[in-house]
C-alpha cells in the first residue's frame, strides 16, 4: 500500500470556546487529485492553517504527518521548507 503524502490523524481544534475541527482523519497520496469542499464555516481554512502551523492554530489534538513524519512540532518555517 501506498504511504500517504499527508496524513491527518483524529485533529480536533477548538477557537475560543467553540470547536472549529473534531477528530478529522485524511489521507493524501502523491499522484492523486485532492479537493476537500463544504459550505461556508466548515472548517476548511481552519484545516489549511492548522496544517501550516499559523499563529493562533497551534493549539490543537491529534497529530499530522508528512510522508509518514509528524510535524505538529515544527514551527511554520520548517513546515514551509518541507
Amino acid at each position: 500500500m501506498e504511504q500517504s503524502v499527508l496524513e491527518i490523524r483524529d485533529l480536533s481544534l477548538n477557537l475560543g470556546n467553540k470547536k472549529i475541527l473534531d477528530r478529522l482523519n485524511l489521507s493524501l497520496w502523491k499522484n492523486h487529485v485532492h479537493a476537500i469542499v463544504g459550505t461556508n464555516g466548515a472548517g476548511k481554512s481552519t484545516l489549511v492553517s492548522t496544517i501550516m502551523g499559523l499563529s493562533g492554530y497551534e493549539n490543537f489534538e491529534g497529530d499530522i504527518l508528512f510522508e509518514g513524519e509528524s510535524i505538529k512540532s515544527k514551527r511554520l518555517d520548517e513546515r514551509a521548507r518541507m
